[in-house]
């Protein structure tokens, strides 16, 4: 039974509120926030623009695999908006080349509403064979956390961004391309730069991976919901920051699914 969620940062534009769902029985669950409401927060990036909250998060079950979008707008959030509606109107792909020319089907449109762009994270984790796949632009990341182990991150940071309405934007050879392992118990989690430079622009002073894995360990493991919890408890850290440096300083989207 194919189910999809969607979070969208133009229906989430409090500074200081986070909004967190999941779907498929719980095994996967979406967050997302427009950024701290404190005196450092994101407003003194976002407050003046018309829809503050320019990330975009979703995912698409259909019981055997779960594909997993996070996309993180720049200047305007129509292209992250469109990409994750786009995306999310997709089947599974079933292997990597499927995915890489399912791109084509995200551009598309004449008109041009605005000069966004944006990041986009594609990634399928496939429970079936114990493995994943995944294609990205940008800054947003991906990585595979299990208790007890270190978390491995699975994709490369870059300045590629992408735009709906302009089709080379999106050619796979531009993407950054990426396979994993995922073992039974693992967790997928996408996230956009609100995560690990929630102090804006500085990922020294914001979460590292050791802070997120930590997330998880805090998670209670007998948890039902464990992707939920997680995707609230990580958003709400990087809402905090690593202390004593600020946090929320910048919009956040996270996806998390158990293998």
């Amino acid at each position: 039974m194919r189910e999809t969620i969607q979070l969208l940062g133009e229906d989430h534009v409090r500074f200081g509120e986070l909004r967190v769902a999941a779907q498929a029985e719980g095994r996967t669950a979406v967050a997302i926030s427009a950024g701290s409401d404190a005196p450092s927060g994101a407003a003194i990036f976002k407050a003046d623009l018309p829809v503050p909250n320019e990330d975009a998060g979703g995912a698409v079950d259909d019981g055997e695999a779960t594909l997993l979008i996070v996309a993180d707008g720049h200047h305007g959030h129509r292209a992250s908006h469109a990409l994750v509606r786009r995306a999310l109107s997709l089947d599974v792909p079933r292997d990597a080349l499927e995915l890489l020319a399912a791109l084509r089907h995200l551009a598309g449109g004449d008109a041009h509403p605005d000069t966004s762009a944006s990041t986009l994270m594609l990634a399928v984790l496939d429970r079936r064979r114990r493995r994943g796949f995944g294609a990205s632009f940008g800054d947003s990341s991906l990585t595979l956390l299990r208790r007890g182990a270190r978390p491995i991150p699975l994709s490369r940071k870059d300045d590629r961004y992408v735009t709906p309405w302009a089709a080379p934007t999106l050619d796979p050879r531009r993407a950054h391309e990426f396979e994993f392992d995922a073992p039974p118990g693992s967790l997928l989690v996408a996230y956009t730069d609100g995560v690990d430079e929630c102090c804006y622009g500085t990922p020294e002073r914001s979460l590292g991976l050791g802070d997120i894995a930590d997330v998880l360990e805090r998670v209670d493991a007998r948890e039902q919901d464990e992707p939920q919890a997680f995707v609230e408890q990580l958003a709400r850290a990087a809402l905090r920051g690593a202390q004593p440096d600020a946090g929320g300083q910048d919009n956040i989207a996270i996806v998390a699914s158990r293998a």
